[in-house]
């Protein structure tokens, strides 16, 4: 369930992201996850003792991570065409 006011933002559902997850995910994606959750856990200021906020601050992190990444793709295309 998406928090209200957050739906018109995006582009894929969830059901969308984790079929091509599924479907075209690869090891080397999971090892630079692996990075992202670990230097989260390390480094996190905001952390709590409530293991569900945490997993969803992680996931949270991770999908801003997703969205800068395909950015910044988008615009090396851009820049190299």
């Amino acid at each position: 369930m998406l928090a209200k006011g957050t739906a018109e933002n995006l582009l894929i559902t969830p059901q969308e992201a984790v079929k091509l997850a599924e479907k075209n995910g690869t090891i080397t994606e999971l090892y630079l996850v692996n990075e992202i959750m670990e230097e989260y856990r390390a480094t996190a200021k905001n952390q709590s003792t409530d293991p569900f906020f945490n997993q969803l601050q992680l996931a949270g992190v991770l999908f801003s991570a997703g969205r800068v990444q395909g950015v910044r793709e988008e615009r090396a295309k851009r820049k190299n065409a």
